[in-house]
């Protein structure tokens, strides 16, 4: 079962869905995607699939006009199982698969780089000198992203499974 519930996004009355946010973000794996090997990380780009009820609750979402992003830290890079390439074609294809349109990746250890990629293509953000900015639990990812929506974080939620995703919500001022 996928690690989030649409209830902490929106509320059901009397048969509609309200949404008590504008922006949602995502972490992708565990969050979104599994892989599809059984294995504890996707071992290539086309090795993920949606988790199970992901879909349709991505597509209520959607309905209801919730700007949608994904941030992933991909340190597989960092420690050479992947390269920054298969890391971007991996969120690419995560985006395929969930129809959200926009994400951030953060490639390294240190947290100084991040690259945006967008069905139109990837391109490297501004490199931070702040250590951490950009690897969750840094907020780096969340903030551009809302900042992209043109919202805040004051109606964004971030959505994952881990420990150090709760605290980018909470280093970026966002709910979890």
């Amino acid at each position: 079962e996928s690690a989030w519930n649409l209830w902490r996004i929106a509320k059901l009355r009397n048969g509609v869905w309200e949404m008590k946010f504008e922006i949602a973000i995502f972490d992708k794996d565990g969050t979104l995607t599994e892989p599809i090997s059984g294995g504890q990380f996707v071992q290539c780009p086309k090795d993920q699939k949606l988790a199970p009820g992901v879909a349709e609750k991505l597509s209520a979402l959607r309905a209801a006009g919730i700007r949608m992003g994904i941030a992933t830290n991909q340190g597989g890079v960092s420690a050479g199982y992947k390269s920054p390439y298969d890391a971007i074609k991996e969120l690419y294809c995560g985006e395929e698969l969930t129809k959200i349109p926009v994400g951030i990746l953060c490639p390294n250890m240190d947290g100084s780089q991040a690259w945006a990629v967008t069905p139109q293509g990837s391109f490297l953000l501004k490199e931070s000198q702040q250590h951490g900015f950009w690897r969750k639990p840094g907020p780096g990812m969340l903030l551009y992203l809302c900042s992209f929506f043109g919202g805040t974080s004051k109606k964004a939620i971030f959505v994952g499974d881990r420990e150090e995703d709760r605290l980018a919500a909470e280093n970026a001022g966002m709910a979890f």
